[in-house]
């Protein structure tokens, strides 16, 4: 079986720090991302090849979901 890397993640306090901290790293702007209504989630993304680094963090402008985030 072969596995392929599709995404790496970085969970932040909020959509505004995890940006702040991927942009202090590797010095390159996010763009792009939205929102995920089901799980009351936002997020930015940065592409890196074939595999995109995503910020993911819980949108304060949502309404709290009726499931359990992914991530908790």
């Amino acid at each position: 079986m072969r596995l392929r890397l599709d995404h790496i993640a970085i969970a932040a306090e909020s959509l505004v720090a995890g940006e702040a901290f991927v942009r202090a790293a590797p010095g390159l702007p996010l763009a792009g991302g939205g929102a995920h209504p089901l799980t009351g989630t936002h997020n930015r993304l940065m592409g890196l090849g074939d595999v995109y680094l995503e910020v993911i963090a819980i949108d304060p402008a949502a309404p709290a979901p009726d499931r359990t985030r992914p991530a908790g």
